[in-house]
């Protein structure tokens, strides 16, 4: 399966990750915990600009780019090594944005700016953590706002605890 499937499938239903479910944690995690402890840890942040970076996506349809997710995943430990220059880092970040399908580079820069819980919301880092995956110091979220609906003048912005 595609990190886009697996992703879905976990957002859809996260006892997937629990109690004998398909992606309970094994060992170390593969690389569903690394990818995880990357999006919601501290220690797992990439030392590159937040944002989308100028690539060139891939015209493949998935499964025929000639990298994928899960693959580029061992690269991942790259772009937190401080012997490496920030612009190295950063031509290899769109190399590996360039070699996986769109889809899946989505998911890359939202695990490089820790935002992964903003594209499958049911993925946060406290289900990640319940199910054993993470590692290091949890990142905290901002919670959600809800936006009121009112006059097309104005938005009021309501924060929990208002």
């Amino acid at each position: 399966k595609y990190i886009t499937e697996v992703l879905k499938e976990i957002n859809d239903n996260v006892e997937l990750m629990f109690d004998d479910g398909e992606y309970q944690k094994r060992g170390n995690g593969g690389p569903l915990g690394v990818m995880f402890n990357h999006a919601f840890t501290k220690e797992g942040k990439f030392d590159l600009p937040d944002g989308e970076p100028p690539f060139k996506k891939s015209a493949e349809p998935l499964g025929m780019t000639p990298g994928n997710f899960i693959t580029e995943i061992r690269k991942f430990k790259y772009f937190m090594d401080p012997n490496i220059k920030s612009a190295k880092k950063e031509m290899l970040f769109v190399q590996m944005c360039e070699s996986i399908h769109p889809d899946e580079a989505k998911i890359l820069i939202a695990v490089k700016d820790q935002k992964l819980h903003e594209l499958y919301p049911n993925i946060t880092p406290e289900v990640v953590q319940k199910a054993g995956f993470l590692t290091g110091s949890v990142i905290k979220v901002a919670p959600k706002t809800k936006v009121k609906a009112s006059s097309k003048k104005s938005k009021n912005v309501e924060t929990p605890g208002e």
